[in-house]
């Protein structure tokens, strides 16, 4: 205040502000030192804050300093401050559909099997000479189940994007449509 020379409704404004980063100080001591609780609640800015500090999510802190001698203990402060603040480290996790989960997972799968079909159709030829025919028709059963699930996948998003409205039997011509085209 004696800095400013702020007093009334400013003065109060001030002690405010001072009190939020205060919270938002202790809230990022906190989260360096993995406390079990983080005081969050205690300001409105921290509460505010509360999803990019602790969160899911990447945040950039930008800390105003001054080169001028009369703003050097103001300067040192704020610097110790942001470098608190870049101690925070969260594990970031992907939000995913459930629908969506499993598709990458089936997909994984087929994928995982058909280089399995292919290095034991080749052990096989190279063991007894093979039956082509045999092969032929697991590898086109593989196929035929990694177009499939691509169907499914692609009823899906028509489903998503229209937001359930669509009727199941015209999404599903879509997507048989595409795939011919």
């Amino acid at each position: 205040a004696k800095r400013t020379g702020a007093s009334g409704e400013r003065f109060a404004e001030g002690i405010q502000i001072n009190k939020g980063l205060l919270a938002l100080g202790n809230v990022i001591s906190a989260l360096c030192e993995r406390q079990s609780h983080t005081p969050y609640r205690d300001s409105k800015l921290t509460r505010l804050l509360q999803d990019s500090l602790g969160g899911n999510s990447h945040t950039l802190m930008v800390a105003c300093i001054s080169a001028c001698d009369a703003d050097m203990e103001e300067t040192l402060n704020t610097l110790k401050y942001a470098n608190r603040a870049r101690q925070i480290r969260n594990k970031l996790v992907v939000m995913m559909d459930p629908k969506q989960a499993r598709i990458v997972e089936l997909l994984e799968q087929v994928a995982m099997l058909q280089a399995q079909l292919a290095q034991s159709s080749q052990t096989h030829m190279d063991q007894a000479g093979g039956n082509q025919v045999e092969q032929l028709g697991l590898q086109q059963g593989v196929e035929s189940a990694a177009q499939d699930l691509l169907v499914e996948a692609r009823l899906q998003d028509n489903c998503k994007i229209t937001g359930g409205q669509q009727d199941l039997n015209e999404a599903a011509r879509e997507a048989a449509l595409t795939e011919h085209m």
